[in-house]
């Protein structure tokens, strides 16, 4: 297990949103890798290229709510408070176009293809299934999927025929266990299927066998911890509860480790999982500098890990990048922020 360092720090005022997503740039794109956190305090999006940790801000007009970048790694799309989708050209950081859709939008994703896009409307139970290429001059809606209670993010599975869905509540109104499924190609609903407490992201290994959840819980300090569902069958394998909540989750690139931000109780830190096993590696990395964890995600070589931590003394945030090598600071950069629009 390779040990863990924070190389970079960072820093962003006000409290930073727990996403964080990459640009996925293909063979054929000229885009380097970034990484994009949303800001709610500010209406703004910080984009971060993470070849030289140089960075961009672009201001929304409203608070962004969840992020995910096109898969031609050329933009990236966001769903804000004010009901629209805004999409974010990154070859001048700048905003290319505003889709309004209306109602409380939330999480949000592609088709891997880039053929369909995915938006999370909660006020109305509702997965909107959208044409991207058609946007922007008819703003073509393809189908509506009715989800049973809540739905909060969606994540589409690595080989695009199914997405996953993580909600709030359940009917009857308690606290979600589970985790809705649907049909991408002929875009319905599945089935439910029973996870841990308030799953809050969710991780697939790159060969789509394995879908990993984080679970808040309840109550963070005294309930939470992750799931793991065997995704060809959609079987759920393992319920963990750790004794406290999980905030995000990401995969190494050889399928083999999860990686989870823990925001709360004696083990602040980053938590890592053994994703066949369904057991944690002894010892994970607890690290004290990471007062309070919102999101993690693993570089695309697996060398690094953005992680969105809260200092619980300032209620700042900041945006950390971590080295997967030795457990100690190296290094803290001050986040450089100019705005471009």
């Amino acid at each position: 297990m390779k040990k863990t360092a924070i190389t970079r720090l960072l820093m962003a005022t006000g409290q930073l949103s727990w996403i964080l997503v990459f640009g996925a740039p293909n063979a054929a794109s000229a885009y380097s890798p970034r990484m994009f956190a949303a800001n709610p305090p500010t209406d703004e999006i910080v984009i971060i290229d993470i070849n030289d940790a140089e960075t961009y801000t672009v201001f929304l007009g409203s608070s962004p709510i969840a992020v995910v970048a096109h898969p031609n790694g050329s933009s990236v799309w966001a769903t804000t408070t004010s009901g629209t989708i805004t999409v974010i050209d990154l070859i001048t950081n700048t905003i290319s176009d505003e889709i309004f859709i209306g109602g409380q939008l939330k999480g949000i994703d592609f088709a891997p293809d880039g053929s369909k896009l995915f938006v999370v409307q909660t006020d109305t139970n509702s997965i909107i299934v959208l044409d991207p290429p058609s946007l922007a001059n008819s703003r073509i809606e393809l189908q509506t999927i009715s989800i049973i209670s809540e739905p909060t993010s969606i994540k589409v599975h690595p080989e695009g025929q199914k997405a996953y869905v993580l909600k709030r509540k359940k009917p009857g109104g308690a606290f979600s266990d589970e985790i809705d499924i649907i049909d991408t190609t002929n875009n319905i609903f599945i089935k439910s299927v029973t996870a841990g407490q308030l799953s809050s992201d969710i991780a697939f290994t790159s060969n789509g066998h394995f879908a990993v959840t984080s679970d808040a819980g309840f109550n963070c300090p005294t309930s939470g911890g992750y799931s793991i569902l065997y995704a060809v069958t959609d079987v759920v394998v393992h319920i963990v509860d750790l004794g406290h909540g999980t905030a995000g989750v990401d995969i190494s690139s050889d399928d083999m480790q999860a990686h989870f931000g823990v925001p709360c109780g004696p083990s602040r830190g980053i938590l890592v999982v053994d994703v066949p096993a369904g057991t944690v590696v002894p010892p994970s990395p607890l690290i004290p500098e990471l007062e309070s964890i919102g999101a993690i995600k693993l570089t695309p070589d697996g060398s690094r890990a953005y992680v969105a931590n809260r200092d619980t003394a300032t209620d700042l945030a900041s945006v950390l990048m971590v080295g997967l090598d030795t457990p100690q600071i190296e290094e803290s950069i001050p986040l450089s922020v100019f705005r471009l629009s």
